[in-house]
Formats: structure tokens, sequence, C-alpha cells
């Protein structure tokens, strides 16, 4: 098992997975909120606070498991529980099939396809 993102890959330059952009988007949204969505504004920003790491980036795949509920509290807008069962989504690293967040719609589809199933990218030249 690969234990960093860019091993075995042969491109110019790295791959980081961070959150910045969503640290930036909040912190810049926070003022022109209601209070309630403005401390829970807080408490995501506080994420990153705790966990530098998150907004830095990092490349090595074990951080994905080490900050699942970090990460999942960060991306709860993109996947929220309200709408889990009816959206089809997923986030995961590039190039890798390894999922850090799914709707339960997209899981309950791969489960259904067996665990023989495979989940790949197809479309993309292996030399490109």
């Amino acid at each position: 098992m690969t234990t960093n993102i860019n091993d075995n890959l042969k491109l110019p330059f790295e791959i980081n997975i961070g959150f910045k952009k969503l640290l930036d988007f909040y912190t810049s949204n926070i003022e022109n909120t209601s209070n309630l969505e403005n401390e829970r504004l807080k408490e995501i920003i506080g994420v990153f606070e705790r966990f530098p790491v998150l907004k830095n980036g990092f490349s090595e795949i074990k951080y994905l498991a080490t900050y699942k509920e970090e990460i999942t509290v960060l991306l709860q807008d993109f996947f929220n529980p309200i709408l889990s069962l009816n959206e089809i989504k997923m986030a995961s690293t590039i190039f890798y099939n390894d999922l850090f967040c799914a709707t339960q719609r997209f899981k309950n589809i791969l489960k259904e396809a067996g665990e023989d199933y495979n989940l790949e990218i197809v479309n993309i030249p292996e030399n490109d």
C-alpha cells in the first residue's frame, strides 16, 4: 500500500490534500451570517486552528484516517446528512480509489455492486 499520494506518480508537481480554500471561504463570509451560523463557522475554523495540517495540506495518505472525523466536519456543507440518501457523490484522492467522504446513497451503490467491484478512473490513458 502506498503511504504517500505522490508515490509511483511521475508528475511535474506534487499532490497535496488540503482544505485551505474552505478556510478562506468560511473566514471571509463569517461576518455575513446569522448568530447561529456564525457559531457553526467558528467551530469549523477552530478545526483548522487545532489541526493546521488540514489547512497546509498533506501527501501522506494515513492522515485521511487520522483526521477522518475532522475532515467530515469540514466537508459537512458538501455532504449534508439530510441529503445523503438522495445525492450521489464522494470525495477521493486523485488517481487512487481512496474514498474519504461519500453520501450514503453512493455507499449503497458500492455495496450493491459487490465486493468484487473495483472503482476506477476510466478514459484516462495510462501514460498521460
